[in-house]
């Protein structure tokens, strides 16, 4: 299974982004896929400050109604291993970046982002 970062989801729903098509098309060639509960909070933040709150809760509908999208938490091993890695790391990531990384790496799942620098950090990790 995919995990999703927040940059794939939020591309899908603005059509002017320019990730858009490649975005939407790769989600639409998933039978299913995950997102965490703290990229759900990223996701409709940002749609949110950016769109308009009719935006964020038209794009929360759309993923806590859809069967293709797993919701995921990290469990407390998972967020202890995450805490750890965002302080000793190297690279400039956020800590839901770092979670993402753990999360993906722990459970085998494939991260799916458009952000270099968490390519770079799952690397490291």
């Amino acid at each position: 299974m995919h995990l999703l970062d927040a940059n794939v989801i939020i591309a899908i729903f603005r059509e002017w982004e320019n990730d858009h098509k490649e975005a939407a098309n790769f989600a639409s060639s998933l039978t299913e896929f995950a997102i965490s509960d703290y990229v759900l909070g990223e996701i409709l933040t940002v749609m949110k400050i950016k769109d308009g709150l009719q935006e964020a809760k038209a794009a929360l509908d759309y993923l806590i109604n859809n069967k293709k999208v797993h919701l995921a938490r990290l469990t407390q091993d998972e967020l202890a291993r995450t805490i750890a890695f965002f302080h000793d790391s190297k690279t400039d990531i956020s800590f839901v970046d770092a979670s993402l990384i753990v999360m993906a790496k722990g459970r085998d799942m494939k991260l799916a982002t458009l952000d270099k620098n968490l390519v770079k950090a799952g690397a490291e990790y």
